[in-house]
């Protein structure tokens, strides 16, 4: 059930499934190409991925790109957030 713009990663090159690190997830539906993938650059698809996989928001607060950077501080774990007060992103601070 792809949505919104074509799926890229946040610097505007393909999605590659197959070299992510949450590949198997997506035979448990819990991630997909154009659905919820924590690559895409599509912000509403990270949120997805977070919501689908939270136990993994801990460890993706370190991202290169902002947006997975603030929906990974939406569900990881309070403790895991104080570094994120100096993040350069008004959106992952906020």
């Amino acid at each position: 059930m792809p949505e919104g713009p074509e799926p890229v990663d946040w610097q505007g090159a393909a999605i590659d499934c197959g070299a992510c690190t949450h590949r198997e997830r997506i035979a448990q539906g819990l991630c997909g190409p154009g659905w919820a993938c924590v690559q895409d650059r599509y912000s509403r698809r990270v949120e997805r991925f977070f919501l689908l996989n939270p136990e993994l928001a801990d460890d993706c607060l370190t991202l290169p790109y902002f947006e997975a950077r603030a929906q990974a501080a939406r569900v990881a774990t309070l403790f895991r957030l104080p570094p994120l007060l100096d993040d350069p992103d008004p959106a992952v601070r906020a």
